[in-house]
């Protein structure tokens, strides 16, 4: 019976054994936690830097947009411009074609007012004469 009783040393011995064992437990976890903390705080630093990195490109791509929107309003403002001008060119050449149309219109009825004149003149004329030469046979 007594191989089955426990000495006091061996509580004592059991007592520090488990003490030590409860130290190294504690020292485990104490470096485990060190290591975690190291490992979050890295992530966490690795995760700026990708959100910054996604900033940065983020920041270069709205860059890019609006300087195609810029160059697109440019080319549009280009256009237009162009279209304008190639708008009022081809109203000028219109204009000169009714100027001209006009003009002849003008032309043909002075000439026309010039044929009714003369004709007015001539008939005038062979009035004239046609009394005269009644006149002059009533004299007679």
């Amino acid at each position: 019976m007594d191989e089955n009783r426990i000495s006091k040393e061996d509580i004592k011995e059991i007592k520090e054994s488990t003490e030590n064992v409860r130290k190294e437990l504690s020292q485990v976890i104490m470096d485990v936690k060190r290591e975690l903390y190291g490992v979050i705080e890295s992530s966490r630093l690795e995760i700026l830097n990708r959100l910054d990195l996604v900033k940065t490109e983020l920041k270069a791509e709205i860059r890019d947009a609006e300087m195609r929107v810029e160059q697109r309003i440019d080319d549009s403002k280009r256009e237009l411009k162009s279209d304008i001008t190639n708008l009022v060119v081809t109203m000028e050449k219109e204009m000169e074609g009714l100027r001209a149309d006009i003009e002849e219109i003008i032309n043909a009825s002075m000439k026309a007012v010039k044929a009714s004149l003369a004709v007015s003149l001539i008939t005038l004329v062979v009035l004239v004469l046609w009394v005269t030469v009644r006149s002059l046979h009533f004299i007679k």
